[in-house]
């Protein structure tokens, strides 16, 4: 079950559409990563509304259950007018009070309902695909980790330690970093999430 159908039959029955906003659940859904859009999901359809910077990787992610909108003046109201959304769930728990209450005043005739963290009840459990690279990430990491002990000079900064680290990770597969790297030593080593100094490494 692709994820888009898993929140179709997950979403209120006081709701005709969640409007997801939230970047990490947007990707999720659609697989594309970007920002600036929306992903709209109905009980029936779901709509993936990106501008024109991304459209073009945005139509590769295009599907059966997936259509793609050009995200321009208009393009969010025609699909609740469309689609006679009326009541569209929002994520509470990741809209600011800045962006509902911009929504609210952009679509006054839309009633726009929380909905708690519904994709991220989803996202706990994990498909196959999602252990699988969950995993390559694991050995991702392993790989980068090995080759920067091959590297590793005492005359090092510890941000050149972190640059390399990095380095390896894009270098073995890895999109980017999870987090930023923590990689310090000697009278740092006790902060749990300490920064890479420029200072050479500390015993």
């Amino acid at each position: 079950m692709t994820a888009i159908k898993n929140l179709k039959g997950r979403l209120p029955e006081t709701v005709d559409c969640l409007l997801v906003t939230n970047e990490k659940n947007q990707r999720y859904l659609s697989g594309l990563n970007y920002t600036d859009g929306y992903v709209v999901v109905g009980k029936e359809k779901a709509f993936l509304l990106a501008d024109f910077r991304y459209i073009e990787v945005a139509k590769r992610h295009e599907s059966d259950e997936l259509t793609v909108v050009m995200l321009e003046k208009g393009a969010l109201n025609n699909v609740f007018n469309d689609n006679g959304y009326k009541n569209v769930g929002f994520e509470d728990g990741s809209m600011t009070v800045s962006a509902l209450e911009g929504l609210k005043k952009a679509f006054p005739e839309v009633n726009f309902v929380p909905c708690g963290g519904i994709i991220e009840e989803m996202r706990v459990s994990k498909t196959e695909d999602e252990v699988e690279n969950i995993i390559k990430a694991q050995r991702i990491a392993e790989q980068a980790l090995e080759r920067l002990f091959t590297l590793m000079k005492p005359d090092m900064t510890e941000i050149e330690v972190a640059l390399e680290l990095e380095y390896g990770m894009r270098k073995f597969g890895a999109e980017k970093t999870s987090f930023d790297t923590i990689a310090v030593s000697g009278s740092a080593s006790s902060l749990p999430h300490g920064e890479p100094r420029n200072i050479k490494l500390e015993r």
